[in-house]
């Protein structure tokens, strides 16, 4: 049998961008950090710094290529690498950068047919990206990356991506379990191999407090012996 060493490589939601606070369409509208975006970037670096991050992979839009910045920035050493296809997925096409107001205004009947939610995955928006497609780009981003990666030392490599890309690869291309809550500028660790997927939240340092509220629990899973078929 060939044992086969695990890729490893730590993946980060962007910092908060402009358009949380104004409560504007995101997706493939192409807003700046907000100034807490900017902080949590700064605080990301910081523990990018202590692992030893040297690759940094990004989003080409502006809010991951800024978190991008800062965290390479710091570590002075690193090379920064964009990948076109790490975009967020093009979701609310021509509601990009509205206000819920104004789409309502300026697109009643697109509107009115997603009941006002036009973030749900059933919707389709004129102008949107076609889920089998932004999946097939998902793909095709995450093997470029294992593609960098293979080629560093092991967890050396930052990728800085968006939320519903980050779900998309998780839930679809690598098949995890469960719903990852992508905090802004918060690292995970991505284990991978052809035959097994390990993603895990990076623990930060809690105060005492935050600890004695914090339960855990851990669940070992083991699959049964042989059965005589």
């Amino acid at each position: 049998n060939v044992v086969i060493n695990p890729i490893s490589l730590w993946i980060a939601r962007h910092g908060e961008a402009t358009n949380t606070a104004d409560r504007r369409y995101g997706g493939i509208a192409d807003f700046p950090l907000s100034l807490i975006g900017l902080q949590q970037a700064e605080n990301l670096a910081k523990e990018a710094k202590q692992i030893g991050i040297r690759h940094v992979l990004t989003s080409p839009l502006r809010r991951a290529r800024q978190t991008a910045g800062i965290v390479a920035s710091l570590l002075q050493d690193a090379t920064l690498h964009v990948i076109e296809d790490l975009q967020e997925w093009n979701s609310y096409g021509v509601l990009s950068g509205l206000r819920a107001a104004e789409a309502h205004a300026l697109f009643s009947d697109l509107m009115r047919a997603a009941n006002g939610l036009p973030e749900h995955p059933s919707v389709s928006i004129l102008g949107s990206e076609p889920p089998e497609i932004f999946l097939h780009r998902v793909e095709k981003a995450f093997h470029s990356c294992i593609q960098i990666a293979a080629n560093t030392p092991p967890r050396t490599c930052l990728v800085i991506g968006h939320g519903k890309f980050l779900d998309v690869l998780a839930l679809s291309v690598l098949h995890a379990s469960g719903k990852m809550a992508y905090e802004p500028a918060h690292l995970y660790r991505l284990d991978y191999t052809p035959q097994a997927i390990e993603l895990q939240k990076h623990p930060r340092k809690e105060s005492t407090k935050d600890q004695s509220r914090r339960e855990i629990m851990k669940i070992y899973l083991v699959r049964h012996g042989e059965a005589e078929d």
